[in-house]
């Protein structure tokens, strides 16, 4: 994907480790397991809808099973991204991590939900979202809005 998922506006408050909106044209949803959209709480990142930027294939994939496998294979017709989201009442959300444990589809099979919360406890850090400096010690570019 060629863009972002969600961002910020001119026209929504700037909060510390909240991302204040989803994106122009991202219908992003946050999913519990059965497929179900939530607000307010954990889930799945999902593209419920096709965006513009969307692949639509991956190279020397010619029947398309690992790209299906790749975003397709939780919730069927529906993106799932890999990460947990949490999405707010008021349309801003919180990106806390991989859920699929992935980085390198080559071989690392371990991802931030699973390595921050050892990083953290090792080093004594209590951060939480919404604190000022938050994303920068979670390693969130995503929450890069403080």
């Amino acid at each position: 994907m060629c863009t972002g998922f969600v961002g910020a506006t001119m026209l929504h408050p700037i909060r510390a480790g909240i991302i204040p909106c989803r994106s122009l044209g991202a219908k992003v949803e946050s999913y519990d397991p059965l497929g179900k959209p939530v607000a307010g709480e954990v889930g799945e990142l999902v593209l419920s809808l096709p965006m513009p930027s969307m692949p639509v294939m991956f190279w020397n994939d010619p029947g398309g099973e690992r790209y299906t496998e790749s975003y397709f294979d939780v919730y069927p017709g529906v993106w799932r991204h890999g990460d947990w989201i949490k999405v707010n009442e008021d349309g801003s959300c919180v990106i806390y991590g991989r859920s699929d444990s992935t980085l390198n589809r080559g071989g690392v099979r371990m991802g931030t939900s699973e390595l921050l919360p050892g990083r953290r406890a090792v080093r004594g850090d209590r951060g939480q979202p919404g604190d000022r400096h938050w994303a920068a010690r979670a390693g969130g570019a995503a929450c890069c809005c403080t």
